[in-house]
C-alpha cells in the first residue's frame, strides 16, 4: 500500500515568500494547491518552477478574504484542481 500524498495548500504563493515557500515545499515531495488571487502570471511562473523541477502543482485561484471564495475553493477548486495530478 503506498502512501497518501502530502498536499499543502500556500496562500498568496504567486510572489514573495509565498512563491519561494511552494517551490521549496515541492522541492521536499509535497503535492502543492498553489493559491493566488488575481497575479495569474506570477502563479504561472511559480507553478512551472515547480513543474520544471519534477513537482506536483495545481494553481487555485481564490481571494480568502471573502469567505465564501474560501467555500468554494476547498468546496470544488482545489479538489479538482488535485485530482488532474
Amino acid at each position: 500500500m503506498s502512501a497518501l500524498p502530502r498536499i499543502l495548500l500556500i496562500t498568496d504563493s504567486s510572489r514573495g515568500i509565498g512563491a519561494e515557500t511552494a517551490i521549496r515545499a515541492a522541492e521536499r515531495g509535497y503535492w502543492i494547491a498553489l493559491n493566488y488571487s488575481s497575479d495569474d502570471d506570477g502563479a504561472r511562473k511559480t507553478e512551472e518552477t515547480i513543474r520544471e523541477s519534477g513537482g506536483k502543482v495545481a494553481a487555485v485561484p481564490a481571494d480568502i478574504a471573502d469567505p465564501r471564495a474560501v467555500t468554494r475553493l476547498f468546496a470544488t477548486g482545489m479538489s479538482r484542481s488535485l485530482l488532474k495530478l
